[in-house]
């Protein structure tokens, strides 16, 4: 739930979104002004920070993009 709050609390900002037959590509500014590069397939997603390289894990970028972007919150 932390993440998911500083998804929606921090200064994040989606730079660029391109859709491709079965996947998503989305480059994303941080807090830190550090530039991530997001992918999210029908069965897979990956995000280029630190934090879900090292975890495997949902990202505050990825919850960015969920909550945020896309309006899916529950």
């Amino acid at each position: 739930m932390e993440k998911l709050q500083r998804a929606l609390r921090e200064r994040i900002y989606l730079l660029t979104a391109n859709q491709g037959t079965d996947q998503w590509d989305f480059t994303v500014k941080g807090q830190s002004s550090k530039i991530y590069n997001q992918k999210l397939t029908p069965t897979s997603f990956s995000c280029t920070c630190p934090d879900h390289y090292l975890k495997k894990g949902f990202c505050k970028h990825l919850l960015f993009l969920l909550s945020r972007v896309a309006n899916q919150t529950e």
